[in-house]
């Protein structure tokens, strides 16, 4: 008799993109576990093992590690295709997905970085205040981009929910206390809000906020220790 499949591993840190990995992993409704990862625990030797650039999100299947909010979105999505959360290999629609996997990656997220960490892009801690003011126009220019994609859309793959909006919405409610959502980007708002209904998305946000919450699939066997 064939061994049991290896359960999935989601290493996260409040706050950060891998939300999107915890609600993704509950969307697709087979047996996964957790494992929180402080911030300032992200350099040490144990998390190092797991991932030595010391960055979440992380999975762990197996003997193997996965790292990457894309790539880990994509395997969560292929374990279980019937839960229909990417298009088929080889079609049009999967095209699109994998562009958009991309640019949130190499557009969108990274435009967060100058604000966030600008130390990394200037060493002068008086100049550090212009880097984050520049960034914010940066913010702005791709959260106005993924506001036009959204114009009578619910979803970025139009009606259909993919792994593509948690990935969104981890990254966009980052700018929530920068802007005005709701004036000035309504149909990301409006995502949000839709993405905030979603029973996944409160149980990953409660499980981030340290509170003892039910996954809504039933699936999460809890935390694990790193």
């Amino acid at each position: 008799m064939p061994p049991s499949p290896a359960v999935p591993i989601v290493f996260y840190t409040p706050g950060a993109c891998s939300l999107s990995c915890m609600i993704a992993a509950d969307w697709v409704g087979e047996p996964y576990e957790l494992c929180r990862v402080e911030r300032e625990v992200r350099g040490s030797d144990a998390f190092k093992r797991i991932n030595p650039r010391g960055q979440v999100p992380a999975l762990r299947v197996g003997e193997r590690t996965l790292v990457e909010a894309g790539a880990i979105l994509v395997h969560l999505a292929e374990r279980r295709p019937a839960a229909n959360l990417l298009p088929p290999v080889g079609t049009e629609e999967r095209d699109t997905a994998n562009q958009w996997l991309s640019y949130f990656a190499s557009g969108f997220h990274v435009a967060f970085y100058p604000f966030f960490v600008p130390g990394r892009y200037i060493k002068d801690a008086a100049l550090q205040g212009a880097v984050r003011d520049a960034a914010i126009d940066q913010i702005r220019a791709q959260l106005a981009h993924v506001d036009r994609h959204l114009s009578g859309r619910s979803y970025v793959l139009h009606e259909v929910r993919s792994v593509l909006d948690p990935y969104l919405y981890a990254m966009s409610r980052w700018a929530v206390s920068l802007v005005d959502m709701p004036g000035e980007y309504p149909n990301l708002a409006a995502h949000q809000e839709r993405m905030q209904q979603d029973a996944a998305v409160q149980c990953a946000l409660a499980t981030e906020r340290g509170e003892a919450a039910t996954a809504a699939s039933g699936a999460c066997r809890g935390h694990v220790v790193l």
